[in-house]
């Protein structure tokens, strides 16, 4: 009987792909099979099976992060992973920006503000709700805009429950028409998104991997019967400038938008001893950095009522803020100054 000798390639190479997947190890197979890359931890955990289902085309994310000291604040990675720039004279500055629900619309009062006086930030960082105006304003979009984003978001979720599913559900599209696909270390400016991990039980600092999945994990909140792998950290830390001083910042500053009034239009209990937490832990947190401001209002978290008024009241909270930012950074300048010349004496 004659074999055609196409037939006979085509049947030997069938052969060796059958051999070849074989030889896979025991790991191997198990990442295929669940469907998790090398390095990668699929956020999708976070929600429920309809919500993956819905958002299974989010890409996973990678866990490599400050903590683990893996990536140093070395400037020849500056562009790989996002590293600040440094000199010697030039403080590496990092803003970290607090939770607030409405009330984060004082961050973009201060950015404004500090863009007019020129002053530079090469790290930005915020959690729950300052994560997001954080990351907006890491990849370039200016000021005004995350401003009027948020406005229009505010009317739209004005009558639901903060961290309700349908609350969640119409911030999570201002997340994806931005950030789908787009990751922590592709951002103009250093962008490091915190989330709490409940495996460790640790709040992980996260450099790179999908932004969208990391903004995401910091709308949920934690429960003791949480079966979601990510969630926001602002119920354990808010400002712990460790890691920040370890990627590379010579001085940390913490925005807080709470302060001591805590309210909400919707009587919702649970979220008022949940905030009320964390305004205690603010104070409690703010020694670890080198200056906490606190530009919180009296307007409800959830209201849009007195709005406006609000929105003035953080300009001009912000214009005084930043003078003593400028202040801040002067007095490093001038330390610094001392220590190179201390330095040099001491080499003579």
């Amino acid at each position: 009987m004659k074999l055609n000798f196409s037939k006979l390639i085509s049947i030997s190479t069938f052969c060796i792909l059958i051999a070849s997947c074989s030889f896979l190890t025991s790991e191997q197979i198990k990442q295929r099979k669940q469907g998790a890359g090398p390095a990668g931890v699929d956020l999708l955990n976070n929600f429920s099976r309809k919500h993956n289902q819905k958002y299974s085309k989010v890409p996973k994310i990678q866990v490599k992060t400050i903590d683990t000291n893996e990536y140093g604040p070395t400037t020849s990675e500056y562009k790989t992973h996002n590293r600040p720039k440094r000199s010697s004279l030039v403080p590496v500055v990092a803003l970290l920006l607090g939770p607030g629900i409405n009330r984060i619309g004082a961050h973009t009062q201060l950015l404004k503000e500090m863009e007019k006086n020129n002053i530079k930030i090469q790290v930005i960082s915020g959690v729950g709700m300052g994560s997001l105006v954080a990351a907006m304003y890491a990849s370039g979009i200016t000021t005004s805009k995350i401003e009027w984003d948020f406005y229009r978001l505010f009317k739209k979720i004005d009558e639901k429950k903060p961290y309700s599913k349908s609350w969640i559900e119409d911030v999570q599209k201002l997340i994806t028409r931005y950030f789908y696909k787009k990751s922590i270390q592709s951002t103009n400016l250093s962008l490091i998104i915190p989330v709490y991990d409940n495996g460790p039980k640790k709040v992980r600092y996260l450099t790179r991997g999908a932004l969208d999945s990391a903004l995401s994990s910091n709308l949920l909140l934690s429960k003791p019967d949480d079966k979601h792998r990510f969630s926001t950290p602002f119920q354990w830390e808010i400002f712990n400038s460790g890691p920040f001083y370890k990627f590379g910042a010579d001085i940390v500053i913490g925005i807080d938008v709470l302060g001591e009034s805590i309210d909400f239009k919707t009587g919702n209990y649970k979220l008022f001893d949940v905030f009320n937490k964390i305004a205690t832990r603010v104070q409690t947190q703010k020694g670890t950095l080198d200056r906490l401001f606190t530009m919180a209002g009296t307007n409800k978290l959830d209201s849009l009522k007195n709005y406006p008024t609000f929105l003035q009241q953080s300009m001009e909270n912000a214009q005084i803020i930043t003078g003593q930012i400028k202040e801040l950074i002067n007095n490093w300048k001038l330390s610094k100054l001392d220590q190179l010349k201390n330095q040099g004496k001491t080499g003579q």
